[in-house]
Formats: C-alpha cells, sequence, structure tokens
C-alpha cells in the first residue's frame, strides 16, 4: 500500500477521477496533515466547473487549515462568490486559535459568516471549565433542530479547541455515547449529544471509549454511526483494528458498513492486513465486495487478482470498478483491460453529464418544445432525436 506522502502527489493527477479518489483518500484518514489543504485548492483550479469544484472542497470541509491558509480563504470567500459557501464551510471547522490570528482579516467578510468567526475565536479567551460549559449549552441550544440548520462545524471547532486543553477533567463521554445509540432512528435529530461525544472522544484520541465507540458503530443513528467511525479513525490504534476485525464476523451488514470505513481510514499496514484476512475468510457476495472496496481504498495492491475476479461474479459493479480502477493506477498497473476500465467509466461520466446538460437546457427552455430534428439541448451537436430524446 502508498504511503500518505506518496498519496498526496495523486491530488494533482491530470485525470479527475484519481484526483477524486485521492481527496476521499485524506477525508477518510481524518487528515491533520496542514500541508494537504494547500494542494486541494491548487487541485481544485483543475476542474472548469463550478459545481465540481464545489463537490471537491466539499471532501475538505474538515481539513486542517493553517493561518496562511485562512488568510487565503478569507481572500476566496471575498473574490468568488460562487463558491462562498463552500469555501466558508472549510473555515468555519478551523481551529479557533487559528482563526484568532488572522482575525484582522474578518471585516471583508459577510456580517452572518462574520459572527460565526468570532463566536469560534472567542473559544480560545474562554477557561477550559467555561469552555465545557459551552460545549453542554451548544448541545442544548441545538436540540429538537433538524441536521440541516445545525451548525456541525461549531462542534468540530469546539472539540478542536478543548483537545487543545492541558487541564482537562477526566470526561466521562462512553456513558454520553451509550445514553444515545438505542434511540428512536425517526427522532435521531433530537439530540446531538451522543455524536458529539463521538467527535470529541476522536480529537482526545480517547482509547478508553473504544467499546462505546464500537457499539455505536451497530446503532440505528445514522449521525451516531458516522461520527464513531470517524472517531475511531481518529484513535487509529492497532487495537482499534483488532477490535473491529474479532466483531467483524459477529455482526450485521450496519456494522459492516461503518466498521469497513474505520479499516478504510486507518491507512497502515496493520489494517490493510485485517482487511484482507477478513476479505479472503469472507462467503457473501456483499461482505466480499464491500472488503475488496475497503482494500483499494487502502490502495492495496495484495490481491488486486481476486478483486478483478470478483467484480465479473457481481456482474461488473460499478461502484466497485470506480476504486478498483483508481487502485491500479495508483499503484502502476497498466495494461489493457486498465484502459478499457478506464473507456468505460468515461462512457458512463460522458452520458451523465450529456443527461445533466438537457436537463439544466430543458429547465431553461421549459416553455419552448425541443423539436425532434432540432440540435439536442445538451450540447452535444447531435439531433434531440438521435441524442437524450432517443
Amino acid at each position: 500500500m502508498k504511503t500518505r506522502d506518496v498519496m498526496k502527489q495523486f491530488i494533482l493527477h491530470s485525470e479527475h477521477r484519481i484526483r477524486r479518489f485521492t481527496l476521499d483518500y485524506f477525508e477518510e484518514a481524518q487528515s491533520d496533515d496542514e500541508e494537504f489543504l494547500p494542494i486541494v485548492l491548487k487541485a481544485c483550479e483543475m476542474g472548469d466547473q463550478t459545481d465540481a469544484r464545489g463537490e471537491f472542497l466539499y471532501g475538505a470541509r474538515e481539513f486542517v487549515v493553517s493561518p496562511t491558509m485562512a488568510s487565503e480563504l478569507f481572500r476566496r470567500i471575498k473574490d468568488e462568490p460562487a463558491l462562498q459557501q463552500d469555501y466558508a464551510k472549510i473555515i468555519l471547522s478551523a481551529h479557533p486559535h487559528v482563526l484568532m490570528g488572522v482575525n484582522d482579516g474578518l471585516l471583508s467578510l459577510p456580517a452572518t459568516l462574520r459572527q460565526k468567526i468570532e463566536r469560534r475565536i472567542n473559544l480560545v479567551r474562554l477557561a477550559t471549565p467555561a469552555l465545557l460549559e459551552e460545549w453542554r449549552r451548544f448541545a442544548e441550544e441545538i436540540r429538537g433542530e433538524e441536521y440541516s440548520v445545525v451548525d456541525f462545524s461549531f462542534v468540530i471547532a469546539m472539540a478542536r479547541e478543548i483537545a487543545r486543553r492541558s487541564d482537562l477533567p477526566k470526561l466521562e463521554l462512553s456513558e454520553t455515547i451509550r445514553k444515545y445509540q438505542d434511540g428512536d432512528p425517526d427522532d435521531w435529530y433530537d439530540d446531538y449529544e451522543g455524536a458529539m461525544a463521538c467527535v470529541l472522544a476522536g480529537y482526545l484520541k480517547d482509547e478508553s471509549a473504544v467499546p462505546a465507540l464500537l457499539d455505536a458503530l451497530d446503532s440505528d443513528i445514522d449521525l451516531l454511526q458516522e461520527r464513531a467511525m470517524y472517531a475511531l479513525v481518529r484513535i487509529g490504534t492497532q487495537s482499534v483494528v483488532d477490535a473491529v476485525e474479532k466483531r467483524f464476523g459477529e455482526s450485521e451488514w450496519d456494522f459492516h458498513n461503518y466498521a469497513t470505513g474505520v479499516l478504510a481510514g486507518i491507512k497502515t499496514p496493520y489494517s490493510e492486513a485485517a482487511t484482507l484476512r477478513l476479505f479472503q475468510k469472507a462467503t457473501d457476495i456483499e461482505e466480499q465486495v464491500m472488503l475488496a472496496d475497503t482494500l483499494c481504498r487502502l490502495t492495496s495492491a495484495v490481491d488486486i487478482p481476486t478483486m478483478k475476479e470478483l467484480f465479473e461474479q457481481t456482474n461488473y459493479n460499478l461502484d466497485l470498478l470506480e476504486v478498483l480502477y483508481a487502485n491500479c493506477v495508483i499503484n502502476g498497473i497498466d495494461n489493457r483491460e486498465v484502459q478499457q476500465w478506464k473507456e468505460t467509466l468515461d462512457e458512463i461520466d460522458e452520458a451523465f453529464e450529456r443527461r445533466l446538460r438537457f436537463e439544466r437546457a430543458v429547465e431553461n427552455r421549459s416553455k419552448k418544445k425541443v423539436g425532434r430534428n432540432e440540435p439536442c439541448p445538451c450540447g452535444s451537436g447531435r439531433k434531440y432525436k438521435k441524442c437524450c430524446g432517443a
């Protein structure tokens, strides 16, 4: 498997599919490397569509922001209104002490964003007991709110600031996590305290919370599962990998779905070896695909021939094809078969983009009927009857 340093170069790969795979690699790893965000912003310049760049920036929303990058993001927020919200999501998850160091640039920002940043900067000024009280107060503030209106990036910012403190008391996070894991999934948004506890356990690298986090992977609450997964990745020890591997065979699909996310996020040979053992023992086809996907996301070249066979057995599973193709490219495997995979994926992308252009064009021309012999609104140059109207 490739190291993180080797993987950095692929974020600037000429092929967008490899750039996206690499961004996912570092997002899954919960990377704390402040050198990575500048490379991501450079990679964004390689895209020519605003929505594609926005999707790319979304993947970087919790990456570490250096003081230099904070100033750069402030500039981009002002100069690139189409991507303002995407840049704002990154800056709002930044370490509050970094934002404090560049607060001279706040006056150029929109008022609502400026207020949110000032609230984060204020966290640095709080004594630790007051900071923990602010954590509890925010949990009460968002109770009962739908996730779409919750400023969850503030939770990330608070967790980062709490993790910097050397005078923290012992926090009983396991109890809080377990309190919510059996909640009603229809009302999961009613209380965020459990998910917040998962976030904090991850940033504190609290190994005592590992059993509770593993239990949370098996819950019916997707936000709790997701944040428990990220927390286990952040803790990232061999004991976490061992615990996931041991429990894997005793659990059902929900646990497998998030447990493989843990294994994929812990980018170490130890995690690769555990995943490979599970893959070689698996008999269920869906479980095999899930574990093959994980091996690809770890950039493992150990059992690629078996993964190819699995791809054929699953009637050419396109999700598996995407990661298998990227894994082969990253591992320098370039043969006729890999080139055929690229051609297949390019055709799928082209069809999707054509359909998207058509839908946008139809929306813009909704009152004008497109004749079958007229040029297709998607911009392909072909007649409508031989393109999207076929």
